[in-house]
């Protein structure tokens, strides 16, 4: 038992690591894909800021938001995480913040 939780972190790890490369490389939508089901399991809060990252489609990591910024990333993730089977044109309407 002790060896799948390991597993599950380490995976859980792993595809943060890779939604966040993705993200940054412009790959929002095989970002989230990854993403919001870390979410959904309530993990930490960088998982969190990065997913507002990704519904905003900006090319970012969590340490490089503007500190002016964080509230609209903050707003972008709680919309999606309301709606988390949504795909890319749901979306769409946070290219306008």
């Amino acid at each position: 038992m002790r060896n799948i939780i390991c597993y599950v972190v380490l995976a859980s790890l792993v595809n943060f690591r890779i939604a966040l490369l993705q993200s940054r490389e412009g790959a929002f939508d095989r970002a989230l894909s990854r993403l919001l089901p870390l979410a959904a399991m309530g993990t930490y809060p960088e998982v969190i800021e990065s997913l507002g990252i990704c519904v905003l489609r900006t090319p970012l990591l969590p340490s490089e938001v503007p500190e002016q910024d964080r509230g609209i990333v903050n707003d972008a993730q709680s919309c999606s995480r309301q709606h988390p089977v949504a795909k890319g044109p749901i979306f769409n309407g946070f290219n306008t913040i």
